[in-house]
């Protein structure tokens, strides 16, 4: 075996303290005490920053064009928020009126204000048709109205029942051009859209209604006071048709009625319908006409029920044969309550069954109802005839 050899451990600094190499001399050097008082290194050397003006950093294509999209991007954001709010708001209205500009909201503003005005001038011309069209309805109506009456009274004559007939045929084609004119006025719309930020809001219907009641009022009191006749006439029509515009019952019964498929009848109920809703001249005409009492049909009717018990009344021989005669009458408008004074002469015992013979046929009339005897006496003899006196309460039924 060979033997191992321990490399010797070479100290840099001898027993001395000394290195070994060269730079022992510089370390003694330092820490002499021999060496130059003062600073150790000599001072740094000044930089000239003037060499620096002229040096540019390495330009990058990505970083301009990012600097520069950021700037346009933030430009534009500027530009969009002064634009909404000058389009959008009146913010700026002192410096873009002068300039000519509106904003949007001042335009959709304009434009409520142009759409309102202008539907409202169309509604108060359609209605002033529409008032045309009614007053032609009530004025054809009332001649079917008394035509379609006498036509169907018991009490008329044939000759009267046949010129009634030709009259009521005349009537409905009249009538019925009025009504589909009417019908066809109340089926176009009303109202209009309106630009506006809050739909659920929006009450168009009830906004045009009060701008034409405002149109036709003011229209009313200008010519309030005038002494004109058409002025007047004008005057009434106008405070008459704004009874009109809030009329649905009016709008509602004549837009569900289909005139074609109406008989006599059902015209005739129509007629005095609309005439019992429509306020104008001709139906506060119509309406006193059909609350008149019309005598002649009466008194027809009490002597026709008469001559059914009695076959010799009104033949002049009440004082020889007896029989029933009438002394007075009276009528109650408020309750509609016919009295009927008069008195029964008959030569037996018979006279009670003779008015309960009468009152059941006055009660079996189209035109009365809840006949009663109010009072009953009687006197007299076989020779001269037994009188009673006769007191008569009746209603008088309503027309249908």
């Amino acid at each position: 075996m060979e033997n191992s050899v321990t490399p010797n451990l070479v100290n840099p600094l001898d027993s001395k303290g000394d290195k070994k190499d060269g730079s022992s001399d510089i370390l003694k050097n330092l820490t002499s005490s021999n060496a130059p008082e003062g600073k150790l290194l000599e001072d740094a050397p000044t930089i000239d920053f003037s060499l620096l003006k002229d040096v540019v950093p390495q330009q990058s294509g990505l970083l301009t064009i990012l600097k520069y999209g950021f700037v346009g991007i933030v430009g534009a954001f500027l530009v969009a928020i002064v634009f909404f709010v000058v389009t959008l708001t009146d913010v700026f209205s002192l410096v873009s009126s002068p300039l000519g500009y509106t904003s949007l909201t001042k335009q959709l503003a304009n434009d409520n204000t142009d759409i309102i005005s202008l539907k409202t001038e169309l509604n108060f011309n359609k209605y002033l048709l529409l008032k045309g069209y009614l007053d032609e309805f009530g004025y054809y109506g009332d001649a079917f109205a008394q035509n379609y009456e006498i036509f169907n009274t018991k009490t008329s004559t044939q000759a009267e029942k046949s010129s009634a007939g030709e009259k009521i045929a005349s009537a409905k084609p009249e009538l019925k051009k009025s009504f589909i004119a009417a019908k066809d006025i109340f089926s176009k719309e009303f109202d209009a859209p309106l630009y506006t930020t809050d739909a659920s809001t929006q009450d168009t219907m009830t906004l045009f209604q009060q701008k034409l009641i405002d149109k036709l009022n003011t229209k009313a009191a200008e010519l309030k006071d005038s002494t004109d006749m058409q002025a007047k006439r004008d005057y009434k029509n106008y405070i008459q048709i704004v009874a009109l515009i809030s009329n649905s019952e009016l709008k509602n019964l004549i837009q569900s009625t289909d005139f074609d498929s109406l008989k006599d009848e059902d015209l005739y109920k129509l007629v005095n319908k609309v005439n019992s809703i429509v306020v104008n001249d001709l139906n506060v005409i119509q309406q006193i006409k059909n609350k008149r009492i019309r005598w002649s049909d009466i008194i027809n009717e009490i002597n026709l029920r008469t001559m059914a018990v009695d076959t010799s009344y009104n033949q002049d021989v009440y004082n020889q044969l007896g029989g029933i005669r009438y002394t007075s009458y009276d009528f109650d408008s408020e309750s509609k309550k016919l009295s009927i004074n008069g008195e029964t002469k008959i030569f037996d015992t018979t006279n009670f069954t003779l008015i309960t013979d009468l009152i059941d046929s006055l009660n079996n009339s189209t035109l009365f109802s809840n006949a009663e005897m109010r009072s009953f006496s009687k006197s007299g003899s076989l020779d001269d005839g037994y009188t009673a006196s006769l007191k008569l309460s009746l209603n008088l039924k309503d027309k249908k």
